[in-house]
């Protein structure tokens, strides 16, 4: 083990095609609209990567036959594919593969919420050096962001859970609290999964730091182009 390995960053993605990413988003702007925009977050966030020095960022593709096409469509560092389980399960697999590979710190985040700062990502690798844990829960009852010190992993977060409901934040943190794992919690965002979060994120956002890239100025576009 190193004693120098930078914590992990693992990065869940999909490969952006029709019917495997933004389905609920899909049926309000079109396939097209919804692969665009996730294409766009992809985009944005591997920009993003060299800014956030003080982590390995590793993305876990979840359609194990496109990792390759993955890389060289996007670029940026090599992904590797989620094993074909539940969410909890993939999920906790890349948790123990990146904790055997040496880290001390590990962090999960999807691609749903692209205003995401690379500051709140530094903050929650920060929140480890004294907490156990850290969360960023999703304004639709989910999280966005979850990490770990090694010492203080948790599998049962993982396991037994019925996920996407609006109860996924509770719980985990319930059961975060109830194993006495002392948690950091990062400010709500919002995962743009559907019109009304979409909606919600631009007139949020209007006027930041965030409304001058290019996921957020798709967005609108979007917002403009379908009259929702």
């Amino acid at each position: 083990m190193s004693a120098d390995q930078l914590p992990a960053l693992i990065w869940f993605v999909k490969y952006p095609e029709p019917g495997a990413v933004k389905t609920r988003l899909a049926k309000g702007i079109g396939d097209q609209s919804a692969v665009a925009l996730y294409t766009q977050f992809l985009r944005d966030f591997i920009v993003s990567i060299p800014t956030i020095e003080t982590c390995d960022v590793v993305p876990y593709v979840g359609q194990a036959d496109r990792v390759e096409d993955f890389r060289r469509t996007f670029g940026g560092p090599q992904g590797v594919a989620q094993v074909q389980e539940d969410l909890g399960q993939r999920i906790l697999a890349a948790f123990e593969e990146q904790f055997e590979r040496g880290c001390e710190k590990v962090l999960v985040i999807g691609s749903d919420t692209p205003q995401l700062s690379t500051d709140v990502i530094v903050e929650a690798i920060n929140a480890l050096d004294i907490n156990d844990s850290v969360i960023g829960p999703a304004d639709d009852g989910g999280y966005y962001l979850l990490g770990f010190r090694r010492n203080r992993f948790l599998e049962d977060v993982f396991q037994n859970m019925e996920w996407s409901v609006d109860s996924v934040y509770d719980e985990t943190f319930s059961r975060l609290v109830s194993n006495n794992r002392l948690v950091y919690v990062l400010p709500v965002l919002t995962d743009v999964d559907t019109v009304d979060s979409l909606k919600t994120v631009v007139e949020e956002y209007r006027g930041t730091d965030f409304s001058k890239s290019k996921s957020y100025q798709l967005m609108e576009d979007v917002i403009c182009q379908k009259q929702i």
